[in-house]
């Protein structure tokens, strides 16, 4: 997308009014992505978090000029059709494609984010500042709410302690850019990436401290000032001071001392990663055995392979894997196709490209043991540093405006949403249910 110039480029047009509306609405839409997980059931499509960023997208493609290149819209349709057809075939039409929405959309929102980021220079300084809000926020919850939780493997809002550890994980990644900021406001950013990270500790999630890990060393290899990798320890050590301070004690899957404890004492490797091992090889083997390892199972397609059935731990906790069960080998050839062909990672260098490839890599690294890309809230996470990356690429020879069919496409998908708002996901195997068995 592209905006018209007007009398002072971007500079004229970050201070009207429509520009804080933007920023105002993608401050909130940060907070309501980890509000919306308790305060709307799940129903297996996030949609009422959909429903907030697809709104916020139809504003921003009406008011923007929206221009993609050629080749991108091509190969974007090639992978948009090749979805539709494995969401037709998966015999739960409107629900997986209602499912694979969320990633349908994803391109929009990081061109989005990178118009941004281009004609509004407080953008990444709006994104650290909801990152530091949330934190706090979630700090209060969780201090008011503490008498009455029984356990903490279940905690407010999020449910599950590894979904709140990596929504943590990635909070404490976007707190550590740097950029402009007056001195209260350092303050209380730097404050807030402390806590961060020691609720990251302390909640003993092991895949989303492997992603930190993986942030913070390509923060230091990126950048070249010294006080880096001296305020990561600094802080680490702050934060590790807190997490022992409240550690639970008497859980066996929260604390950094569990943490620690889990991994010291496990027997295999299967016992290491949490069952991870033994998911993995499930999802492949169902894959094959439903002879959908080509096609994929279309969206939340774990569920029609069976793999809900198979312990407490039902997702296949892994980027590729969560594709191939929904798309198949095609579908993850031609997304991969298309997000390297379209020029969404094609960059040059900016004074953002540390901040943004420390966030990419928390999520590759995390994606590989977690169910990161699985909830929309974390796309939209995913959806930052590479719209801050794409504002810096280069722009494509042979642009195309597609304002009216993101328009189309956007208001189909709130509609097919709207109409699903009662959908609920099944966790029967499809094999037990005469009306979706499988061959």
């Amino acid at each position: 997308m592209s905006v018209n110039k007007r009398d002072e480029g971007s500079k004229a047009w970050s201070g009207e009014p429509v520009g804080w509306v933007l920023l105002a609405a993608l401050f909130v839409l940060v907070i309501f992505c980890w509000v919306s997980i308790q305060a709307f059931t799940f129903n297996g499509l996030s949609s009422p978090l959909f429903l907030a960023l697809a709104a916020i997208l139809l504003f921003t493609v009406i008011i923007l000029k929206a221009q993609v290149g050629r080749r991108s819209l091509i190969l974007y349709l090639l992978w948009a059709g090749w979805v539709v057809f494995v969401d037709a075939i998966s015999g739960d039409f409107l629900p997986a494609f209602a499912r694979d929405a969320h990633w349908l959309i994803f391109p929009l929102l990081i061109k989005s984010i990178s118009e941004l980021v281009k004609l509004q220079p407080m953008t990444p300084r709006i994104f650290r500042l909801s990152a530091a809000f949330s934190v706090v926020l979630i700090l209060v919850n969780y201090l008011q709410s503490a008498n009455g939780v029984v356990d903490w493997s279940h905690p407010p809002l999020f449910g599950n302690i590894r979904h709140f550890g990596m929504t943590m994980g990635f909070f404490v990644v976007i707190l550590n850019g740097r950029g402009d900021a007056d001195k209260y406001e350092k303050i209380f950013i730097g404050i807030s990436r402390v806590i961060g990270l020691a609720m990251l500790l302390w909640s003993g999630s092991r895949a989303p401290v492997l992603g930190w890990v993986a942030a913070g060393a390509i923060s230091i290899r990126l950048r070249t000032n010294a006080e880096v990798p001296v305020l990561l320890v600094t802080e680490l050590l702050a934060a590790t001071a807190l997490a022992l301070l409240f550690d639970p004690g008497d859980s066996g899957s929260v604390g950094l001392l569990s943490m620690f404890m889990r991994s010291a004492h496990s027997s295999s490797l299967d016992e290491l990663s949490a069952g991870r091992g033994a998911l993995w090889s499930n999802t492949i083997k169902a894959l094959l055995e439903h002879e959908r390892w080509i096609t994929g199972a279309g969206g939340n397609g774990f569920i029609r392979l069976g793999l809900s059935e198979i312990g407490p731990i039902f997702h296949p906790h892994n980027i590729f894997l969560q594709l191939l069960t929904d798309w198949g080998v095609v579908g993850l050839i031609l997304f991969s196709v298309f997000i390297l062909g379209s020029g969404l990672i094609r960059t040059s260098y900016s004074p953002h490209a540390p901040w943004a490839l420390a966030m990419i890599g928390f999520v590759l690294v995390s994606g590989q043991f977690d169910a990161s890309t699985y909830h929309l809230e974390h796309l939209v996470y995913f959806s930052i540093p590479l719209g801050m990356m794409l504002a810096n690429g280069k722009q494509d020879p042979t642009p195309v405006n597609i304002k009216w069919l993101a328009v189309m496409g956007i208001a189909a998908f709130l509609l097919l949403h709207v109409y699903l708002i009662d959908y609920r996901i099944n966790w029967e195997h499809p094999e037990t249910r005469a009306d979706k068995a499988w061959p």
